[in-house]
């Protein structure tokens, strides 16, 4: 265990000049690799934002992130890298991606039935080695602080030095490369980030950070971050070491870190909402067609009347409330209201057993220090527990600034809480519905009771995704939110080095795939056209519109349709999924 958390700093790498770009690896197809769990420790980090006017100064607090490893089936030494994350922001991705129909074994109740969890056949280890990570106080994430049963001590944590869209991508980009330098099979090997819902602005910001590593250095960026580059520069001098000690180029970074896959993400900030709620708003929108099926009737924005309380209408919004109030989910609108939340949250129920927990990640959950009480005294997940943090935010001043979506959310969730529902007990791993007489084997009968603040898994952090949106950088005038139009310049910027899959679901509404091109095209400054032809999305660039790279005349998106898939893609078309991705990374 003790290797995997040591920066490996004298791994001989040898790379072939002159192979072509991106997915030619080393050749190193007998070195196997095992799966493996556990937590990684980032200690605190001192980072800053700034720009002409001031600069704004922040230390974050130590934190352990949570990580599971699955090698490719075959030949792992010579596959590439799948790294794996959920959205929210505050949202696990052991509940999402490593549970729904990716890992070597789903969770998704559609396919288990009555037990659960399956064999899943349509594992990405098919194409490469896959690493799961929840993002800080997240899934099994969390975040330590000396006293953590100050409840005061507890609130200050919940600030813009431990939640933010630039540290959770930094923190996020150190794990990787961490585990990296620890596993040399892999340390060369291409990298593709595969990132889901608020994934796409957590991908945007990693792939920022790392080809453009040395302005995140200097100051030159909105975010500086001098031992995250640092520790890109020691990476790339083992993995490039004929060009060692110098700043490499952002073409020489993409040679490895230059594929993504983003499964409904949000990228285009507010030009995104905005325009998905335009649409929809219009004739022969989804919305029409469930106020068919359903018998509801739709009132648009346009036709409220002028001065009356709904007088300032989100389209957006409004087009969500009415598919709730309609009983469908909009996530997967097709579905009976919160169709896709109960896959997680049954997930999540699931991976609360140690036999479940066990099978899922692929280490026995009583191997890992860090996930019992013993290790996490200063641990803390919440500023007073999980259904008081979800009331102070659900009721707190700041509530409306969130964006619709994640209000909807936030309101689902307490729900759900109020409903009381507890979590299944089920008689064996497989199984579903407890056995009267046999002993439980939840982790916290297992391992033992945690602090109320504290906990094994959190499904969605409400207090950390409030101050992702409402923080003091933000209110000092710093477009860090994650609806700032930033990321959607920053992903413009990184399209020019980075292949990328992004997915078009035809029943999500949370994430209205059809507004992204326009969204993308709405950067006036950057973009001509955007355009969908063919499963592609082209967009064609100004000359000279990108800052510190030559810019290109046009860079491509492979765009394929879902046609029974909602947010969740790889819990409703799972084969198709994996066959596209496969598909496009022989390319």
């Amino acid at each position: 265990m003790e290797t995997r958390r040591c920066l490996v700093t004298c791994c001989l790498v040898v790379m072939i000049l002159g192979l072509p770009p991106i997915f030619q690896c080393r050749d190193n197809p007998s070195a196997a690799l095992s799966g493996e769990a556990g937590f990684w420790e980032i200690e605190p980090v001192s980072f800053s934002f700034q720009n002409e006017a001031k600069t704004l100064r922040f230390r974050s607090s130590t934190i352990r992130i949570s990580y599971t490893f699955h090698p490719a089936d075959r030949n792992s030494g010579s596959k590439p890298l799948f790294v794996f994350f959920n959205g929210g922001p505050g949202c696990a991705t052991s509940t999402g991606l490593l549970s729904l129909d990716t890992s070597p074994y789903t969770l998704n109740k559609e396919r288990t039935g009555d037990r659960w969890l399956k064999q899943n056949p349509y594992s990405w280890t098919a194409l490469g080695n896959l690493l799961y990570l929840d993002a800080p106080n997240s899934g099994f994430s969390y975040n330590l602080t000396h006293h953590a049963s100050d409840p005061r001590q507890r609130a200050d944590e919940f600030k813009v030095r431990n939640f933010n869209p630039f540290l959770d991508a930094a923190q996020c980009t150190r794990l990787l490369l961490r585990f990296l330098a620890a596993h040399p099979t892999l340390q060369a090997n291409p990298v593709v980030l595969v990132g889901e819902s608020y994934g796409g602005i957590r991908a945007t910001a990693m792939l920022n950070l790392l080809l453009f590593y040395p302005s995140y250095g200097d100051g030159s960026k909105i975010y500086r971050d001098k031992a995250l580059a640092d520790e890109i520069q020691l990476h790339l001098n083992q993995v490039y070491p004929s060009q060692a000690g110098r700043p490499m180029s952002p073409s020489t970074v993409a040679n490895q870190f230059g594929r993504q896959v983003l499964i409904e993400p949000l990228l285009a900030g507010r030009y995104q909402v905005q325009i998905a709620g335009e649409m929809l708003e219009r004739k022969g929108s989804p919305i029409y067609r469930i106020a068919a099926e359903t018998g509801k009737t739709f009132t648009p924005c346009r036709k409220v009347e002028p001065g009356s309380a709904a007088d300032r209408c989100n389209p957006y919004g409004n087009a969500l409330k009415f598919v709730r109030s309609a009983g469908r989910d909009v996530y997967h609108f097709a579905k009976p209201a919160n169709w896709f939340e109960e896959l997680g949250n049954r997930a999540g129920d699931g991976l609360l057993h140690a036999r479940v927990f066990s099978r899922t990640l692929g280490e026995e959950a009583r191997s890992i220090v860090e996930l019992a009480p013993g290790a996490r005294e200063e641990a803390y997940r919440y500023k007073k527990n999980a259904a008081a943090d979800l009331e102070s935010v659900l009721k707190g001043p700041a509530f409306d600034r969130l964006p619709p979506g994640e209000r909807m959310c936030i309101e689902s969730r307490a729900r759900r809480l109020e409903s009381g529902r507890e979590v299944s007990r089920p008689g064996d791993e497989t199984g579903h519905g407890g056995q009267a007489g046999r002993p439980s084997d939840l982790l916290v009968d297992v391992l033992g009771p945690l602090n109320p603040w504290d906990d094994y898994l959190v499904g969605c952090n409400d207090a950390a995704l409030e101050t992702f949106y409402v923080n003091s950088a933000v209110k000092a005038g710093f477009p860090i939110e994650p609806t700032s139009l930033l990321y959607g310049r920053l992903f413009l910027q990184n399209l020019a080095l980075v292949k990328t899959f992004i997915t078009d679901a035809a029943y999500d509404l949370v994430i209205y795939a059809p507004a992204l091109p326009a969204s993308l095209k709405n950067y006036r400054a950057i973009v001509r056209d955007a355009t969908v032809h063919d499963e592609h999305i082209a967009v064609t660039y100004k000359p000279g519109s990108l800052p510190d790279i030559p810019t290109p005349l046009l860079a491509v998106i492979t765009f394929p349709h879902y046609d029974r898939a909602g947010h969740g893609v790889a819990a409703s078309q799972p084969q198709k999924l994996r066959h596209d991705v496969g598909k496009w990374l022989s390319r």
